[in-house]
């Protein structure tokens, strides 16, 4: 796991490459050609930008790179861009692969030599239209109309919606109305009677989170026989972080959502959160939590919330064995919060150390905006912070208990 101050030496080697071109390359080949690097462009980049996608240009043939060839180089070389900059030993967060330091490598150097075309200069294969990955939706949610502010950045928006079937969940995906409005989503439910709080970063007290989504990650689900149970006449209530796009945003969507007919297990969840912290002006701080699982656990899903001031996360587990593996590492960054979801749950045997350490910034070098002349405090306001895990689980064999080993395990320090 790398501290803060190692990332940004590492994307400082990167800058490097932007005026030192052929890093990698052996002095005299032959430049770069847009056939070298067209399968990672549409492997990695196409996907979201393309006709349905956030992104707001395409990118599907030579000509379309090449127009924007400047801004990807730079882009692809300082690791903004494939947005996603955590990693996880157990699996990868998002649906399209990253990129390797060879080919960002490739790529910045294609966009300095001109962006010369190749032989072929193959076009993106056609994406149809977006459907739902999971199939046909067993409940269909449609949030009715939710706008968005027209400036300022990210946004988190709230949408309260009536469940009228009840069962447990094993299964959803969003369907933004306006991609390029809504970022990332997370979904949860509560008895009828809690409502939002206006200008706040997080679920309402007393909602339960079920799962989250964001474009080009994996979508939220549970293993077979297990998910979470709602019952009938609950409200599903859904935080959407949304980006501000010059004009008054449709944030409005359709949910899918899939029911487990036989369910053996329920979902919970371990909840590592600090509370009461305070980040002085000029302040760089590190917050540190850790819990033991007294049970063999599979984890489905993570979800953190952590804010501007955050700049890195490591979550990470110690097995009885003594073997130290990475759950969720890397640079945080609130504007490019993704899904965090495990495809093939990893097994967490009993006696497993679960660690996360937070790293935050309120000095000058911050790399988001709070105001570095006050404090930062935790709590839920447009400008306070927070420290918060949540890690869901459900017992490694039918039959276990992972209520009650979640139960004992959840904490707030």
């Amino acid at each position: 796991m790398l501290p803060v101050k190692l990332w940004r030496v590492r994307r400082i080697l990167f800058g490097l490459a932007t005026v030192l071109p052929v890093i990698g390359l052996i002095q005299g080949q032959r430049k770069v050609s847009y056939d070298d690097i067209a399968e990672t462009i549409y492997a990695s980049c196409t996907p979201c930008h393309s006709p349905g996608g956030p992104a707001p240009f395409y990118l599907r043939d030579y000509e379309e790179v090449r127009r924007r060839s400047e801004r990807v180089g730079l882009n692809v070389i300082s690791s903004a861009m494939p947005p996603c900059q955590v990693r996880s030993d157990f699996g990868r967060f998002p649906s399209t692969p990253g990129l390797t330091t060879e080919q960002m490598i490739l790529i910045r150097s294609w966009a300095s030599d001109g962006a010369p075309p190749g032989e072929r200069n193959p076009v993106a294969p056609q994406i149809g239209a977006r459907v739902w990955r999971l199939g046909k939706p067993h409940l269909l949610v449609r949030s009715g109309p939710v706008s968005a502010p027209s400036e300022g950045g990210i946004h988190w928006v709230f949408a309260k919606v009536k469940l009228t079937r009840g069962g447990v969940i094993r299964g959803m995906e969003l369907k933004p109305s306006d991609p390029q409005t809504i970022r990332q989503a997370t979904v949860g439910w509560a008895r009828p009677g809690i409502n939002a709080v206006a200008d706040t970063t997080t679920l309402p007290e007393g909602v339960d989170p079920i799962g989250s989504w964001a474009f080009g990650y994996y979508t939220w689900r549970s293993p077979r026989g297990t998910g979470v149970l709602i019952p009938a006449g609950s409200d599903l209530h859904f935080m959407l972080q949304c980006q501000a796009i010059g004009k008054k945003g449709d944030a409005s969507f359709d949910l899918a959502l899939y029911f487990e007919d036989d369910p053996r297990l329920h979902v919970e969840r371990i909840v590592l959160e600090k509370r009461g912290f305070t980040i002085q002006n000029g302040e760089k701080l590190r917050l540190d939590l850790s819990t033991t699982l007294d049970a063999d656990l599979r984890v489905t899903s993570l979800l953190p919330e952590f804010r501007y001031a955050c700049e890195q996360v490591d979550l990470t587990v110690v097995l009885p064995s003594g073997e130290t593996r990475a759950l969720l590492t890397g640079r945080w960054d609130v504007y490019w919060t993704g899904a965090y979801n495990f495809i093939d749950p990893p097994v967490l045997p009993k006696g497993t150390e679960l660690k996360l350490s937070a790293y935050y910034n309120n000095g000058f070098d911050a790399a988001h905006g709070p105001d570095t002349r006050f404090p930062i405090r935790q709590g839920d306001g447009l400008d306070d912070e927070l420290c918060k895990m949540t890690i869901q689980v459900i017992g490694a064999e039918a039959g276990s208990d992972s209520s009650a080993a979640a139960a004992r395990t959840a904490i707030s320090q």
